[in-house]
């Protein structure tokens, strides 16, 4: 979606604020936590990065592998 086109443009405060809303219809979308995470991370803010890639593995456990890999590279 949009947010995640913008974030992978450099524009995360941007991406972050539709991530949000997305988020925020639809606490389902494991997809869409991710993205809000790497938006997150991209802004600098590794700790709420650090909660959606946890909430991650909570919606996701079979994808461990992934969520750590994001996590990381915010560290």
């Amino acid at each position: 979606g949009m947010g995640k086109t913008l974030v992978g443009l450099g524009k995360a405060e941007a991406g972050l604020k539709y991530l949000q809303k997305s988020w925020a219809k639809d606490k389902s979308s494991p997809q869409t936590l991710l993205s809000l995470g790497n938006a997150y991370q991209e802004s600098g803010d590794f700790a709420s990065a650090a909660d959606c890639f946890d909430e991650y593995v909570k919606l996701c456990p079979q994808d461990k592998s992934q969520a750590l890999k994001e996590l990381s590279q915010s560290l």
